[in-house]
């Protein structure tokens, strides 16, 4: 009997630092803004929570979607960048046109989104709002567009906790 307990402390040790995959990563309120007819470009939003750190390495969805999926912030462009044959638009608009995204007009200066090719670090325990104007997953060339009350799957990859595939919800607005 001594023999069996000890099997299973071993066991419950070894699973428990393997981690379960599901617990490692939780993703809540994942959605993706509307767009309009003409529009290429979307964009998926969501609060993202690892337990130990870690690191995004990148993203996709289903070839129905979208060409591609990318992991992007938005950052205040230096005043010393060339912004030469890049496009603005005004954010005032709340990011409605999504194909004008590369630089955005914030008024006093110019934000500008960037791909994070080496991924994005997380620190676990925190949670990281991906949102408007900040960290989101970029859906480059979308096949058609993203009309309200639509759903379709996006799947985080990370360097090291499994990847987490998620609902995605088209809406107006955040949930």
């Amino acid at each position: 009997m001594k023999r069996i307990g000890s099997i299973l402390l071993t066991a419950a040790v070894v699973l428990s630092a393997c981690g379960s995959g599901d617990d490692d990563v939780t993703v809540a309120d994942a959605w993706a803004r509307a767009s309009a007819p003409t529009q290429t470009t979307g964009a998926v939003y969501f609060d993202l929570t690892v337990s130990d750190d870690d690191t995004l390495v990148g993203a996709s969805v289903p070839a129905s979607v979208a060409t591609r999926a990318e992991v992007h912030e938005v950052v205040m462009v230096d005043d010393s960048m060339d912004m030469s044959g890049d496009m603005s638009m005004d954010m005032s608009d709340d990011m409605d046109d999504m194909d004008d995204m590369d630089d955005m007009d914030m008024g006093d200066g110019q934000m500008r989104m960037q791909e994070l090719p080496d991924g994005l670090a997380l620190t676990g325990g925190e949670t990281v709002s991906f949102e408007p104007g900040s960290y989101h997953v970029m859906l480059p060339e979308l096949v058609d567009p993203l009309d309200v009350g639509e759903e379709f799957e996006l799947t985080l990859q990370f360097e090291n906790a499994d990847d987490v595939t998620v609902t995605v919800e088209v809406a107006e607005t955040a949930p």
